[in-house]
């Protein structure tokens, strides 16, 4: 019999908020929280001080040709990758980061699709969705598979007056799992696509050649 594992122990009303000051209101901002919670032995953590940064959501999504069973991947350059990496280039799923609080999901993950890789979205599947730093940003990224065309696809793209510089390349199926069993994929957004696809690439298969 398999074991069910409960919800988390406490909710938001196990938590009192003392105090939230703005330390940092750049592009993105960071406040300074002084709470009050619950401890799991029944007693009171007071006067707790964390910082959080305040990200807005974000999409991703592995763009995916069904017919020619290849995703296509971008490589850009993130420079706080400078300091521990051999070099801050590095592979990643389209992605983008929603300007506008209420802005709509789907709609920002085409419009991405476009701008980085100039490829039209044909159909959206919900992967996963996940907060990408629980200790210290309340962003969380929500994840899609993205049905497409990816004939003659990849180049070089990005918004020019956002200095972005985007190489778009396309890969088979196999290859993209090869970088995964070949540890050389860096950032969770790809590695939870690319785990996830292939834990239902034959189911979603079936799915496509039912339809």
């Amino acid at each position: 019999m398999k074991r069910v594992v409960k919800k988390g122990t406490f909710t938001n009303k196990d938590v009192t908020i003392k105090a939230c000051e703005r330390a940092y209101n750049g592009f993105f901002k960071l406040d300074k929280v002084t709470f009050d919670h619950k401890r799991f032995d029944g007693g009171m953590n007071y006067d707790v001080v964390r910082e959080v940064v305040q990200r807005q959501d974000a999409v991703g999504v592995l763009l995916y040709d069904p017919k020619r069973d290849e995703i296509l991947l971008i490589e850009q350059i993130r420079i706080p990758l400078y300091e521990k990496s051999e070099s801050p280039w590095t592979y990643e799923i389209v992605a983008g980061i929603m300007d506008q609080e209420g802005e709509d999901r789907e709609a920002l993950a085409r419009r991405e699709a476009l701008e980085e890789a100039g490829v039209t979205i044909d159909q959206l599947i919900p992967m996963h969705h996940y907060f990408s730093s629980t200790g210290g940003s309340t962003e969380q990224l929500f994840l899609y598979l993205g049905i497409c065309s990816l004939e003659n696809a990849g180049g070089v793209f990005g918004v020019e007056n956002e200095h972005e510089d985007i190489r778009a390349f396309t890969l088979a199926r196999e290859e993209a799992f090869q970088l995964l069993d070949q540890n050389r994929l860096d950032n969770a957004s790809t590695l939870i696509a690319l785990l996830w696809f292939r834990q239902n690439y034959h189911k979603f298969q079936e799915k496509t050649h039912a339809n």
